[in-house]
């Protein structure tokens, strides 16, 4: 097998995630030994033991002692939709479903101007390049991460207003919904794209 450019250990990784998220290897299959990828792919020792990190880091292995390397059950990433109702004026997603569950959720963020990509200009219906409010969130449940996310908000629309920055000033923090309404800004559709790891 020729390799090119890309690491050996990163090849070796690539093919082994194809066949996993192909089904050639199904969950609960053991992964190839190390001597049967090392002969397999006429690697070393080092690269076929570098290429099992990759996916063990990736989620989609598992090591068991004593017995080896197994494909994990991963669950199914999917969409989720929600609608634009919150119960009460001011409640985020997330913290309706921390008020759901009965516990308090917590989150840090971080926000900065950045240009838009070609698919965040055409989410947001803007050109390409536009300037985003972009805010990164690490949302906690109990003290541990739960959930990452991502926002982009276009500034031709917050800039220089009250609600530019997400999580600052007089409506900091209290959604998406409730800060584009003091800008007379009217969100009636909201859709957020959810995705799960392991």
């Amino acid at each position: 097998m020729t390799f090119g450019e890309q690491p050996a250990y990163l090849r070796v990784a690539g093919d082994l995630r194809k066949k996993i998220v192909d089904g050639q290897l199904p969950p609960h299959t053991r992964l190839p030994s190390q001597a049967r990828i090392r002969e397999e792919y006429g690697v070393s020792d080092t690269v076929a033991l570098e290429a099992r990190k990759v996916l063990m880091a990736e989620g989609l292995v598992e090591g068991r002692s004593g017995s080896g390397t197994y494909v994990r059950e991963r669950p199914v990433p999917r969409r989720v939709a929600r609608s634009g109702f919150r119960p009460e004026r001011g409640a985020t997603p997330f913290r309706q479903e921390q008020a759901d569950i009965g516990v308090r959720g917590t989150w840090e963020s971080s926000s900065e101007q950045v240009d838009a990509g070609a698919s965040i200009a055409q989410r947001l219906g803007i050109d390409p390049g536009d300037r985003v409010m972009r805010t990164k969130y690490l949302f906690r449940e109990a003290g541990e991460p739960m959930m990452l996310s991502t926002s982009w908000e276009p500034l031709a629309l917050t800039g220089r207003t009250p609600v530019m920055l997400p999580e600052e000033g007089p409506l900091g923090g209290m959604g998406v919904v409730e800060r584009m309404r003091a800008i007379d800004v009217i969100v009636d559709n909201v859709t957020e794209e959810v995705g799960a790891r392991p």
